[in-house]
């Protein structure tokens, strides 16, 4: 009878850490956080679990053997004892449930004669809980989605481009290289715009980079009151990305924390309407037009989201998304280059 619909917050406590949950008028948030915003669906499907659970057996166990089955309260309880709390609450903070949730219950693959191959071992399927009454039960269901750490409740999602979206990148170090990946009128592969004598595209290389925007994910927030100058965002590198929609992304990327290998970053996005097609179909115009402000319309609730907000990002998702130029090209070997030179200079007609 876990009234869903009434849970205004959800704190889950370990040993090691705790997570807030908080619903606001502008949806659920990490407290623990700055009050950025959690991961809604993880949320409710955790609480449906909650909600639809099924006891499989009650467990009448003696207050020694609470340790062994990890239902002990997290407060001053060591790790290998205590299990994880959940506290439910309402309006006001008003307490609507409080569990412990204990030692996973493990089956033997044997018990059901191990399949079509035998053997494999233990697996979870269930889980000891404790209500606050004392009441012990187990349960058949893991509830392994409550952790206890606050960056696993954060809504991580980024930034995703179709990589064949994406028409042009510049890579830009302040007082150091520039660079600018785009697409030709007749490839679909991203080539620097700049080659020298002697140099090719490294096209699995540029590919790199087109897909590190395709799935971009950040490792946690940080705290909004570090200044520019702290987080080394006052003098950022920067990759510059364009979709062919209209899309326009801006990465920046501040000083490393050394000891975490992550990245302060910041991102903004906005639109740039693109040519209306070439017809003189007012109805393919309008259709493109107003698919046009619909994009215009969701980049700009995108950098409303996220815009305001510094995150730190894995130094090897930095790595991919601004290599050095030298990565992006190979070189021709000199008397190879020379030959071509020569074949080509061999074939051309002289000029009567």
């Amino acid at each position: 009878d876990l009234p869903l619909n009434d849970i205004a917050g959800v704190t889950i406590r370990s040993s090691g850490s705790t997570a807030t949950l908080k619903r606001t008028d502008t949806g659920w948030v990490v407290a623990d956080r700055f009050n950025y915003p959690a991961a809604f669906d993880k949320l409710r499907t955790a609480l449906r679990a909650l909600a639809d659970m099924k006891v499989h057996q009650v467990v009448r166990i003696s207050p020694a053997q609470l340790n062994e089955l990890r239902l002990l309260t997290p407060t001053g309880n060591a790790a290998g004892q205590a299990g994880t709390e959940v506290a439910l609450t309402g309006m006001g903070d008003k307490s609507i449930a409080t569990l412990i949730l204990g030692k996973e219950h493990l089956r033997d693959r044997g018990e059901e004669g191990g399949g079509m191959f035998g053997g494999g071992g233990p697996y979870p399927d269930g889980r000891y809980i404790a209500r606050s009454d004392g009441a012990s039960f187990l349960v058949t269901d893991t509830l392994e989605s409550f952790s206890a750490t606050p960056r696993d409740w954060l809504d991580d999602t980024f930034l995703s481009l179709q990589p064949n979206d994406i028409s042009r990148v510049t890579v830009a170090v302040p007082g150091g290289e520039q660079y600018t990946l785009a697409k030709g009128d007749s490839g679909s592969d991203l080539v620097l715009d700049k080659l020298a004598t002697g140099e090719i595209m490294d096209n699995m290389r540029a590919g790199q980079v087109a897909s590190s925007l395709g799935f971009l994910r950040f490792d946690d927030v940080a705290d909004p009151a570090l200044t520019p100058q702290m987080t080394g965002l006052d003098k950022p590198r920067s990759i510059k990305a364009e979709a062919s929609d209209g899309g326009r992304y801006e990465i920046r990327i501040g000083a490393l924390i050394p000891d975490k290998a992550v990245y302060y970053a910041a991102l903004n996005s906005a639109f740039q309407a693109p040519p209306d097609p070439v017809t003189t179909n007012a109805a393919v115009i309008a259709t493109a037009k107003e698919a046009a402000r619909k994009r215009g319309e969701e980049l700009a609730a995108l950098n409303t989201r996220l815009g305001r907000w510094v995150y730190l990002v894995n130094s090897n998702t930095v790595d991919s998304l601004m290599p050095a130029r030298a990565t992006l090209v190979k070189k021709l070997d000199p008397a190879a280059a020379t030959n071509d030179t020569a074949a080509a200079t061999a074939m051309t007609p002289e000029a009567p």
